[in-house]
């Protein structure tokens, strides 16, 4: 069969993209039975079934190849991942004291503002949207004393929990709550 510009276009399209022709190749049934006038199904399925022979010997080719070449990067990533993901857990407890030590009696008065001290997994708490008893909660910020004094018990709680996760709730009433609180930010 004499191929024409189209027809070497898209196979070079085949072999850039075979994820592509993959899904063209899943939606194909249904699309011809909807969307193309009957008198241009066979030609067209024809085509599709070339371009699927060209899609296949690809994928059959390429597969040791590229697991061959991309090992190496696939053991630079994997060790990028850890590294980062060590970076991340030391910038946080190096955060986590900073914010502490600015929110301190002797740098920061009791009118604030205090800064927002990460909790332990790295995330910010203010406004940070939590399940709460009810529904979802918007953590408030506890920029000054007054911030934390003001919280509800529904709020320590959630700020409680998510300061000291490893602490029993039920053990810390309400005042006992903010007490821990004012600790976690740096307020003795």
């Amino acid at each position: 069969m004499q191929e024409t510009g189209f027809d070497q276009r898209l196979d070079r399209a085949v072999f850039k993209n075979v994820g592509a022709i993959w899904m063209l190749r899943v939606t194909r049934r249904s699309w011809l039975t909807s969307a193309v006038p009957r008198a241009l199904r066979a030609p067209l399925v024809r085509h599709l079934s070339h371009i699927d022979s060209l899609a296949m010997a690809k994928e059959e080719s390429l597969p040791q190849a590229l697991e061959e070449a991309l090992a190496p990067l696939k053991l630079s990533i994997a060790q990028l991942e850890t590294d980062v993901t060590q970076l991340k857990e030391n910038l946080t407890h190096v955060s986590v004291y900073y914010f502490k030590d600015r929110n301190s009696i002797g740098r920061m008065p009791d009118a604030g503002p205090f800064h927002e001290v990460p909790l332990p997994d790295g995330r910010r708490p203010w406004n940070l949207q939590v399940a709460g008893t009810y529904g979802p909660i918007l953590l408030p910020p506890l920029v000054n004393v007054q911030a934390i004094q003001d919280l509800t018990p529904e709020e320590s709680s959630q700020y409680f929990a998510l300061y000291c996760p490893t602490s029993p709730l039920a053990m810390y009433p309400h005042m006992m709550r903010l007490t821990e609180i004012h600790r976690a930010i740096g307020r003795p």
